[in-house]
């Protein structure tokens, strides 16, 4: 299993457009990728599971002739086999499941103003990375151990992807991020880990957060992940709020491996994180 080659489908995917020389190639992407991941998700059709792909940062059909040359320069990259060195290694050391890993290019991801972006996607079976040609290898094994940290603590909890609450999700988020600290250096954290010092966070907790840990609507709980970028909450004000959070009762707690996160519940990291509660 592990690393599964979707290089290989890519490829065939690219092949087959340039022989339909046509201006709609969704029935092809939906194929070579939106049919074979499906298995994951059973509850959805291949026809959502390829929209939701792409929500997350999946190329694009109408991008295959630019995807090209990205694709090219990942393989030379070597970050299949890069990504497969480093699930190996979390494997063992986490003692987690073995699962499949699909990579992806992102989408623009041949853009310079764009390269450097990336995504994850973690469901208790299986992650899905979304990358360019132009991360550095800690950068590559940042985004798988985050992501698989989400698996490694899905599974040790019992938790599922589709019934998570809000409490369960900032939980999941900033111990994710914890893992990527310890691990490869506060350098290769998440953008919006530093968007708002702890200080600055606290009221935005209190205000917009505090109140909802319970909430199981998926629809608002990620809008109040995400926050506004153009105002009120501010932008990604829950992920923020869910490093601090964590962080916080690490601190406090002084926990020295990242496999004890995974079997912290999340009623106890909130109540005993001075986050949410004053120092002593």
């Amino acid at each position: 299993m592990s690393v599964i080659q979707t290089d290989k489908w890519i490829k065939e995917l690219l092949e087959e457009c340039e022989e339909k020389r046509s201006s709609d190639f969704y029935d092809s992407q939906l194929k070579k990728i939106g049919e074979p991941i499906s298995k994951h998700f059973p509850s959805s059709t291949p026809e959502e599971v390829l929209y939701h792909m792409q929500q997350n940062g999946l190329f694009q059909p109408g991008e295959w002739r630019k995807i090209k040359t990205l694709l090219e320069s990942m393989r030379e990259k070597e970050i299949w086999k890069t990504i497969e060195g480093e699930f190996l290694k979390l494997k063992k050391q986490w003692k987690g499941p073995e699962i499949p890993i699909y990579v992806f290019p992102i989408t623009r991801g041949y853009d310079k103003r764009q390269e450097k972006n990336r995504n994850g996607l973690a469901i208790k079976g299986a992650v899905f990375l979304f990358l360019s040609a132009t991360h550095s290898e800690n950068e590559l094994k940042a985004i798988l151990a985050h992501e698989y940290h989400h698996v490694c603590r899905m599974t040790t909890q019992g938790l599922s992807e589709e019934d998570l609450r809000f409490d369960e999700l900032l939980v999941l988020e900033g111990t994710a991020e914890q893992a990527v600290k310890r691990m490869y250096g506060e350098e290769f954290m998440a953008p919006w880990t530093s968007v708002f010092k702890e200080n600055e966070m606290k009221p935005y907790w209190h205000k917009y957060l505090s109140q909802v840990l319970d909430s199981k609507d998926h629809e608002k709980n990620m809008k109040l992940m995400y926050g506004n970028k153009f105002g009120r909450p501010p932008k990604w004000m829950g992920y923020n709020a869910a490093y601090h959070l964590v962080n916080a009762f690490c601190r406090k707690k002084g926990l020295r491996k990242m496999e004890d996160l995974f079997y912290v519940s999340t009623e106890e990291i909130i109540r005993e994180s001075t986050f949410v509660t004053p120092r002593s």
